[in-house]
C-alpha cells in the first residue's frame, strides 16, 4: 500500500464502535429484510475497511474499539469491552468519555479522502460535530415529555471530534436520553430510531449552547451529491443501508488513484 505523503494534521486516538448482534431488534425500516448473519459479516466489512483507511492516514495512531465481544489488543489496537453496550446508536453516547485523551470518533461507513486539517480540529466546545443531521426536526415531536427549551437543530454524530472527553457528559447524556428520548415507541413511529443517539446530544449542545464548527467538505453525505467531487471532500459519509455498496465500489476506487490527492 502506498504511503501518505505528508500529514496535515496530528491525531493520536481514534475511537470506532464495533458490535456483534445477537438478534435484529430494530424497526424493519432500519435494516430492511437483511438476515442477522449477514447483517454481522457486513458490518465486520466496513469495520476493516475503517481500519486501513486509518492504518494508511495515521498509522501511528492508536485506535480505540468499544465493543461487546471480547478481544486482546493488538499493537495499537485498544479494546474496551462493554458486555451490555446497546446493540444500537446509543452505544456512541459512551463516546464523549471513554478515554482520557482528545480522540476522533468515526462511523465505520466514512470514506476517508485526505487528512484532517488542522483547523477541523479547532473547538472551544468539549466536542465538535461536523453537520446538521440529514433528519433535521424539532426534537419536542420525539418526546411526550415538554422540553426545557425549543431544540429545532439536530447534528449527526457519525463523526466526533472529543477534544475534552468528560465521564460527566456520558453521565449527563445518558439522564437526558432516559429524561425525554426513552420513549422506544414513539421514536420507531417517527422513523427516528436509526439515529436516536442524535437527539440527547442535540439537547445537550442546545443546553450548553455549544458552538459546532461545520464543514461542508468534512463527513459530507454521499445522497446529496448528484456529481460526486470526491477528490473535493475531506470525508464522505455513506448514509442508510443502501449506499453500502455504493461506499464499496468508491472506496476500491479512491485506492486505485490514491497518489492524486495529495499536494
Amino acid at each position: 500500500m502506498l504511503n501518505p505523503i505528508s500529514s496535515h494534521s496530528s491525531i493520536d486516538n481514534f475511537i470506532l464502535i464495533k458490535y456483534y448482534k445477537h438478534s435484529m431488534d430494530a424497526p424493519r425500516h432500519v435494516y430492511t429484510t437483511m438476515p442477522l448473519h449477514a447483517w454481522n459479516s457486513h458490518q465486520e466489512m466496513m469495520f476493516r475497511t475503517m481500519l486501513e483507511q486509518l492504518h494508511f492516514f495515521y498509522p501511528k495512531a492508536n485506535i480505540h474499539i468499544l465493543t461487546n465481544e471480547k478481544h486482546k489488543d493488538s499493537g495499537k489496537l485498544i479494546y474496551h469491552y462493554r458486555p451490555d453496550l446497546e446493540d444500537n446508536h446509543n452505544a456512541k453516547l459512551n463516546l464523549y468519555g471513554l478515554i482520557d485523551r482528545p480522540a476522533m470518533y468515526l462511523d465505520t461507513d466514512i470514506l476517508i479522502v485526505k487528512h484532517f486539517n488542522r483547523k477541523h480540529l479547532k473547538t472551544t466546545a468539549p466536542f465538535n460535530i461536523y453537520q446538521v443531521s440529514h433528519t433535521n426536526r424539532d426534537l419536542q415531536s420525539l418526546t411526550a415529555q415538554p422540553l426545557e427549551f425549543k431544540v429545532r437543530q439536530q447534528y449527526n454524530c457519525g463523526m466526533i471530534w472529543i477534544a475534552r472527553p468528560s465521564e460527566q457528559i456520558v453521565k449527563e447524556l445518558k439522564d437526558i436520553k432516559k429524561q425525554y428520548f426513552n420513549n422506544r415507541r414513539k421514536i420507531e413511529n417517527a422513523g427516528a430510531w436509526f439515529n436516536n443517539d442524535e437527539h440527547p446530544v442535540s439537547y445537550f449542545i442546545k443546553k450548553y449552547n455549544l458552538r459546532m464548527r461545520l464543514f461542508s467538505r468534512v463527513n459530507a453525505f454521499r445522497y446529496t451529491m448528484r456529481c460526486p467531487d470526491i477528490f473535493g471532500m475531506q470525508s464522505i459519509h455513506y448514509t442508510g443501508v443502501n449506499n453500502k455498496e455504493m461506499f464499496v465500489k468508491e472506496y476500491k476506487e479512491l485506492c486505485k488513484t490514491r497518489t492524486r490527492i495529495f499536494t
